[in-house]
């Protein structure tokens, strides 16, 4: 009778999905978490209460470009052995696929350097944690988090994502979601890619990249004078195609100028489809 209970439980064990409210969370490594309020005082008490660091930031004009008008915290970075400011941003309120009503919280966290003036420099990115709550017997209850140490890009010090800007909608049959853009500038040429975050239920909230090589608009003006035969751009308008898939495919409609195989510029106006593939976990261009 033992062994045969014993073999129950391991069948119920390997049933069970793989991301369910009995998980622990990938950053706040709690199974459950339940506020009463969802605003900055209970978010950072509940889930950044261990990582609170007794500092204060300093408030500079040209550093902290007005986000220290958010609700913030300093917090440790113990893994970058430094510290923070976690800035909270204003909630998004959405609904899932079925309806049903969902509150996605953005704590965005920028480096302090040794005068504790927030980060600002080219090459520096804020980190990015989501976390996504439902409203259950008066309490909101935590669905998701995002991965722990997810890249999400930016520069200078901030987010790649503009949580005012940012629209909610369906990125798969059953998940919902945003895209935004992000990129960088070096030596001359800019690059920007665009991203998909998936606000999983069954799984912890994932960032992707949709474009691979070349991106999603590309400009190399910065390397030659004025006029140069050897500038080109172009520049992409993305629509998601709705099919049975987890995520949707992505179309971006690209115009501007591109080298060819031989090098030389050519105009570059077509339409490319990138495909998510669940086997490798990552979009890929058709």
């Amino acid at each position: 009778m033992k062994k045969i209970l014993g073999f129950l439980v391991l069948v119920a064990c390997l049933l069970q999905p793989a991301w369910s409210a009995s998980a622990t969370h990938p950053i706040v490594d709690k199974p459950q978490v339940s506020l009463k309020k969802l605003n900055a005082k209970q978010v950072f008490k509940r889930l950044y209460g261990n990582r609170k660091a007794n500092i204060t930031v300093s408030k500079s004009v040209d550093m902290d470009r007005g986000q220290l008008a958010l609700p913030h915290i300093a917090v440790k970075q113990e893994e970058k052995g430094s510290y923070g400011v976690a800035l909270f941003h204003p909630v998004k309120p959405y609904r899932t696929t079925d309806g049903e009503p969902r509150y996605l919280v953005m704590v965005e966290i920028v480096g302090l350097d040794d005068e504790n003036r927030m980060v600002s420099c080219h090459g520096c990115s804020s980190d990015v944690e989501l976390f996504v709550f439902k409203r259950k017997n008066g309490a909101y209850i935590l669905v998701s988090s995002s991965e722990k140490n997810a890249g999400f890009g930016g520069a200078y010090g901030m987010t790649a994502i503009d949580s005012g800007k940012m629209q909610i909608r369906p990125v798969g049959r059953t998940t919902m979601g945003f895209l935004y853009e992000t990129g960088f500038t070096n030596q001359g040429t800019t690059e920007i890619d665009l991203m998909l975050v998936a606000l999983n239920e069954d799984a912890p909230i994932k960032v992707l990249p949709v474009t691979t090589e070349g991106g999603y608009a590309f400009s190399n003006d910065g390397m030659y004078e004025e006029g140069s035969p050897q500038i080109y751009s172009y520049d992409g308008k993305y629509r998601l195609i709705p099919d049975d898939s987890n995520l949707y495919p992505v179309s971006i409609s690209y115009q501007g100028k591109k080298p060819d195989a031989e090098g030389q510029i050519r105009p570059y106006n077509r339409t490319v489809i990138y495909r998510y593939q669940a086997d490798k976990g990552a979009f890929a261009k058709e």
